[in-house]
């Protein structure tokens, strides 16, 4: 059994959060038949309740995202508003893995994807995962240890596989742990001494520190571009602590460096695999014009041949006309649906500026609602942007003609150095948000995907909504 050849620390029980009965019951056979305690439950109002009331002390928990009652990162965020932090992994369907890849943002340990034989090798993961969290809960008691002893300290210190380094109020290091060669390419020794402002690689990056050691905060999760020895770049997540010495009394800071770069590229190739899915996409809606469209086209001109050149009785012409005209209906209603998701000519020959007043100029000619659209974008910047960014603001003015009643719409496109923002405005009825996103339509097309979009740009958002308020969005990406 797994459990029995791996120690599994201080965990006592595997909470099992799944709303479908019979995975649920699958799922927990397998881990008792490997040795673990468990529990099942099947809604997130169950699993909050029990945590409130101290009931999953030393407990880790395997998540389904879509609950019954609210999603996985409804039941995170609300823990972690709280200040309650669960160990978890997450269980997603086939095609979720930026949902996962956001979950992981959020403290999951792992994630599974449900697909055939996935159960059989949750044992592994949860060992694996469990392992992970001890180590974590033992690096946040080490620093207790270190005033204790020195020996235990160094073991630790020695072994850590981020990079764990200390600093005065000068910004100077005064330790460095050895995992900085492996990470960073320089010695411990070529460090010590040294000003941490070496290893950046932005100005504004440097400029932040200083006014975090100045002003003796703490700070957590702080995404950084940082210089390895060899000139080559990596991400990393700083965290950083003041604290004072034993040995002096004097103030230090003290942080730890993570390593995020593959993190990073595996949220661009999701990105990229998005634009071959859409691509793959576009061939398909080509493949519906010469194999749907034309067919339906050349029947029509056959019945406006025949009306045009047969003498008919009323009611035959009626007949034909009426067919003509189904036709006709059809052939319009597949148009717009093979339109809505082409992109335009003027977009890829002239850019997202160009094709973006192109279209709200269609727009504005139909008299019914008025685009004031500002931009100082005039540089173009990599192709799967423009198109994300493209997609997700016709989606905006697609909504609100949609749904809206708006007669004017505001947009603003600026550029900033190394940034793109966006804002949006609407002077519609607005809407509920809680009724809205009820909508499976709305979950798989509306904001939340956007939302989404932006993300995988390493993009922020912010919405303004309610019902009987303009509605309004204001999102940047990096360009």
């Amino acid at each position: 059994m797994i459990k029995d050849d791996h120690q599994i620390g201080t965990i006592s029980t595997i909470v099992i959060v799944e709303d479908n009965f019979s995975l649920n019951k699958l799922i927990q056979i397998e881990l008792v038949k490997n040795g673990f305690k468990t529990e099942s439950l099947a809604s997130g109002s169950e699993i909050l309740d029990k945590i409130a009331n101290n009931q999953f002390i030393n407990s880790f928990f395997l998540f389904d995202f879509f609950l019954g009652d609210m999603t996985a990162k409804d039941i995170i965020i609300c823990l972690q508003n709280k200040n309650i932090y669960i160990p978890y992994i997450l269980m997603t369907g086939q095609g979720d893995e930026n949902i996962a890849v956001e979950m992981m943002k959020l403290g999951a340990y792992d994630y599974t994807v449900k697909d055939i034989g996935f159960i059989k090798m949750l044992p592994t993961k949860i060992v694996h995962a469990i392992k992970r969290y001890e180590l974590e809960k033992e690096l946040k008691r080490s620093q207790a240890r270190i005033v204790r002893s020195e020996f235990k300290y160094r073991s630790i210190f020695e072994n850590f596989q981020d990079v764990y380094f200390e600093l005065d109020r000068n910004n100077i290091f005064c330790e460095v742990s050895p995992s900085v060669k492996l990470l960073l390419g320089y010695y411990r020794e070529e460090l010590l001494n040294k000003d941490f402002s070496l290893l950046f690689n932005d100005e504004n990056d440097k400029s932040f520190l200083s006014g975090v050691i100045k002003n003796s905060e703490s700070i957590n999760g702080i995404n950084l571009l940082l210089k390895r020895k060899d000139g080559t770049l990596r991400n990393f997540t700083l965290n950083i602590q003041l604290l004072c010495s034993v040995e002096t009394g004097d103030e230090i800071i003290c942080g730890s460096l993570h390593d995020i770069t593959e993190l990073k590229e595996t949220e661009k190739k999701m990105l990229n695999k998005i634009i071959e899915t859409e691509e793959k996409e576009r061939k398909h809606f080509a493949e519906d014009i010469h194999d749907y469209l034309g067919p339906l086209l050349s029947v029509l001109k056959i019945y406006l041949n025949i009306l045009d050149t047969g003498t008919h009785s009323v009611e035959k012409k009626k007949e034909l006309y009426n067919t003509a005209y189904e036709i006709l209906d059809e052939t319009i209603r597949k148009t717009k649906e093979i339109s809505y998701n082409l992109i335009p000519n003027i977009l890829t020959d002239f850019g997202l500026s160009n094709a973006i007043y192109s279209f709200c100029n269609k727009i504005n000619l139909t008299g019914k609602v008025s685009i004031d659209f500002k931009n100082n974008c005039k540089i173009r910047f990599e192709q799967d942007k423009e198109i994300i960014l493209y997609r997700t603001i016709i989606e905006l003015i697609n909504n609100t003609l949609k749904h809206s009643s708006a007669n004017f719409i505001f947009i603003n496109v600026v550029h900033e150095e190394k940034k793109i923002k966006v804002f949006y405005k609407d002077n519609g009825k607005g809407f509920d948000f809680n009724k809205v996103s009820t909508d499976e339509k709305f979950c798989g097309y509306g904001l939340l995907y956007l939302g989404n979009r932006i993300k995988l740009l390493n993009g922020s958002f912010d919405y303004l909504f309610n019902e009987g308020v303009n509605f309004q969005i204001e999102f940047e990406i990096e360009k």
